[in-house]
């Protein structure tokens, strides 16, 4: 009886083993080796900026249109008064693109042969870009969103 259940374990972990050999992995020389924790460098003082040679606020000189000049000077205005402005990761909402490639916090990006997943380790602002080939969504909905 122990040699027939040794028999049976023996034959268990050879088909295991047999499973596991077939496997692959990816070709790793294929894709970036940018493993770690990538951090940003500050250069003007402050907080991130979208252009780091430069200080936040107005000192960024972005060329907005007439529009989004007012909205950005009521902002200032605001935050200059003490209040958040249109600043909504104040209320937890993620920042979303592009100011999570600010890199405020250490970021990580993890290429594999599907998706490359840039994670930030923050309010929900992870991204996974597929690189598989895949078409995009049939209905995506693209909304203007009120700051």
């Amino acid at each position: 009886m122990l040699l027939r259940s040794s028999i049976g374990s023996i034959l268990l972990v050879a088909a295991m083993v047999a499973t596991i050999a077939g496997a692959r992995a990816a070709d790793e020389t294929k894709y970036p080796d940018w493993r770690g924790q990538w951090t940003r460098i500050n250069i003007a003082p402050g907080p991130a900026s979208f252009d780091p040679t430069k200080t936040v606020g107005a000192g960024q000189d972005a060329p907005l249109t007439p529009e989004y000049q007012a909205i950005h000077a009521a902002s200032l205005a605001d935050m200059a008064a003490g209040g958040f402005g249109n600043d909504r990761t104040n209320s937890c909402f993620s920042p979303g693109m592009p100011r999570i490639m600010n890199v405020y916090t250490a970021m990580e990006i993890l290429v594999t042969p599907e998706a490359t997943h840039i994670l930030i380790n923050n309010i929900r602002d992870n991204r996974r870009i597929y690189t598989d080939g895949r078409d995009w969504p049939k209905n995506v909905m693209f909304t203007r969103r009120n700051m």
